[in-house]
């Protein structure tokens, strides 16, 4: 996020937004980081992606996609689906931050490190 002169506004662009995502989740490992209603940016092996969530609510790992530069809202500075950019800035400022669930035995999981977004 950028600071201009006093009388000036944040602004926000998608790198800057991206930078802050990785900046809290390298804080926070073994976290994810609710970025919308159904959406949370995670670490996969250093990897900044996005995931959805389930349909109880926890982050599935097995949704997980890389940000697209398309969808950011340059004018809003804010994710095409986001109400404004104030919005996309609440969630960096106050993040939320939940646990991954560690991968059930057997499965082929992201947190196992064997997918990439």
């Amino acid at each position: 996020m950028s600071y201009h002169t006093r009388n000036r506004a944040l602004t926000m662009t998608y790198d800057e937004t991206l930078a802050s995502y990785q900046r809290l989740l390298e804080a926070n490992p073994g976290k994810a980081m609710q970025i919308g209603d159904d959406c949370y940016a995670v670490l996969i092996n250093g990897t900044l992606c996005g995931a959805y969530t389930n349909l109880d609510g926890a982050v599935d790992l097995g949704t997980t996609f890389a940000f697209d530069r398309e969808a950011w809202d340059a004018e809003c500075e804010c994710w095409e689906g986001d109400v404004s950019g104030m919005q996309t800035a609440f969630c960096i400022a106050t993040p939320s931050l939940v646990a991954l669930l560690p991968p059930a035995a057997g499965s082929n999981s992201p947190n196992q490190g064997e997918k990439e977004c």
